[in-house]
Order: C-alpha cells, then structure tokens, then sequence
C-alpha cells in the first residue's frame, strides 16, 4: 500500500512537472515568434537605414560637386584679382583679397572632406599630416573671424610657448578647431569682451 501511494505521488509529481514543462514550452515558443517577428522589424528597419544612408552619401556628394565648381572659378577670379592682372589693386583691397583667398580655399577643403565622406564606405578620412608653427593656425584663425570680432568690439590677446610651438598634425583640421573654438568664444562673449 505504502508503495503504491508513492508510485501514485510520483506518478502526480511527473503529471505536474509535464503541464509545467508543456507551459514552458508554450511561453518559449510565443518568445520565440515574438522574436522572430522583432528580427523581421529591425531586418527592415535596417534596410532602410542602408537605402537612407546611400541617399544622403549621394546627396552629400551631389551638393558639394556644386558647391565645388563656382568655389573654384570664384578662387581663379580672385587669384587674377590679387595678381594685378585685370588691374591696380590697394594694400588695403590686397589684405581683403588674401583674406578672401584663405577663406575660399578652407571652403574647398572643406568641400573636399565632404566629398571624401560621401564616398567613403566606412573608417575615418585620410589626414593630411605635416609640420607647422602653431602661431600661424592661431593667427589666421583671428584673422578670418576679425571682421566678427571688430562689429562686437571684443579684443584679444594671444600668449604662446617659447620656443615657437611646432606641431605635428592635419593643419586644416587643426584650423578648424581653432575657428570652432574662437569662433563660440565671440559668439557667446558680450560686446566690448576680451579672448585670451
């Protein structure tokens, strides 16, 4: 009799442990087609993420080729300009020309890594490193943005190490710092203000 009872308590223990296993199952297998479904969504998802990407590579590389021709015929112009060849010029016009000239070609360079990126399939644009003072970065950085600078009245002062600091790195990139920086620092100054 004693064993009996035990046969049936195990045999009801099994019976239990059975319906536990078979519910298991079910909920695994609602998880499962819930994944499965969720795998579809980001598969489509992330279809269209590729198809928007190309189209702003495209868009990318479209603009900056348009953007690119004018700058150019712009810079020869300009180039002719300062080189007397359509005419006399002032030292005055001869500093507004050379700054003109700067600023057109940090477009093109800029243009230029634009159409790097776009047509870059993945990892970083290839720099252009050399040797360089740091001081003429920091002078033609003030130099582009004086024009900012003067209609605020903001006044600035540079102090560099002795001896003159020469750096290793991608002058162009590095110049664009520069502008990023001191061009925020006029930007959220108060007229009248100082940048050191």
């Amino acid at each position: 009799k004693a064993s009996g009872r035990r046969l049936k308590q195990n045999a009801e223990e099994l019976q239990r442990s059975k319906e536990a296993l078979e519910e298991s199952y079910r909920r695994l297998n609602g998880v499962n087609q819930d994944l499965e479904a969720r795998t579809r969504q980001l598969d489509t998802l992330a279809n269209e993420l590729q198809r928007l990407n190309k189209m702003k590579s495209d868009l990318l590389a479209n603009v900056s080729h348009e953007l690119q021709t004018p700058l150019v015929s712009i810079r020869g112009y300009t180039e002719l300009i300062l080189k007397g060849r359509l005419g006399a010029i002032t030292e005055e016009q001869r500093k507004g020309l050379t700054l003109s000239m700067r600023n057109i070609d940090r477009l093109i360079g800029m243009i230029d890594n634009l159409l790097a990126f776009a047509r870059m399939d993945q990892g970083a644009t290839e720099l252009q490193v050399g040797d360089f003072p740091l001081r003429e970065v920091v002078d033609e950085s003030l130099e582009i943005l004086k024009g900012r600078m003067e209609a605020r009245g903001i006044h600035t002062s540079v102090r560099l190490p002795e001896p003159e600091a020469v750096v290793r790195a991608d002058r162009q990139k590095v110049l664009q710092v520069f502008l990023n920086v001191v061009g925020n620092a006029v930007k959220y100054n108060r007229d009248g203000g100082a940048i050191e």
